[in-house]
């Protein structure tokens, strides 16, 4: 079972025009905390995994998530916070593995959906551009933006970076990923 946490994080601008924010804990007997079910998992020979949802983001009406074992992306909704899987993303281009795709970012760019993997091997260095209504995906292979974003950090081609989060920032026109892990020493690279 996953926990959702409902908290606020208010914007205020002073008289001198500065920006600050507070972060303002809802207790969880108001509905700070609430659960959230799912009867998907990744099934194995002797194991069930249940969901690891990496990312939670709102599109207009919707409060999407997104499971990094098993590449579904769902829906939450109701009172009992159900998913409700309403896409399965597979890994590289979608055809050549019986995989899900590791979701570990989304962002909205326009009217699509970007879903985004961490990019520290080979198959995980691909997209997928979801429409917007939801039911065409298209893969898109980006090894070398991945290549590139290596080579800015300094890490190198036998090194990898793990991409965390992202988010399209419409005012500068960037699409601006944060990293949580990199390694800078030389290792072969697998491609698995």
């Amino acid at each position: 079972m996953a926990r959702l946490r409902y908290d606020r994080v208010p914007r205020r601008v002073d008289a001198a025009e500065a920006v600050r924010y507070s972060f303002e804990h809802i207790p969880d007997d108001e509905g700070g905390e609430v659960h959230v079910y799912s009867k998907f998992g990744e099934v194995d020979i002797d194991t069930f995994r249940g969901g690891e949802f990496s990312e939670l983001l709102k599109g207009e009406r919707h409060m999407l998530v997104f499971d990094d074992r098993t590449g579904i992306v769902g829906e939450l909704r109701g009172p009992d916070h159900m998913i409700i899987p309403r896409q399965m993303l597979m890994t590289g281009s979608g055809d050549e593995a019986q995989k899900g795709f590791k979701c570990e970012w989304a962002t909205l760019y326009g009217d699509e959906l970007v879903v985004g993997s961490h990019g520290k091997v080979r198959r995980e260095e691909w997209i997928k551009r979801i429409g917007p209504q939801g039911y065409t995906v298209r893969s898109e292979d980006w090894s070398e933006a991945y290549r590139r974003m290596r080579e800015a950090c300094g890490v190198g081609e036998r090194g990898y970076v793990i991409h965390e989060a992202a988010e399209w920032h419409s005012l500068s026109r960037a699409l601006v990923l944060l990293s949580s892990e990199s390694l800078h020493r030389s290792l072969p690279r697998v491609d698995r």
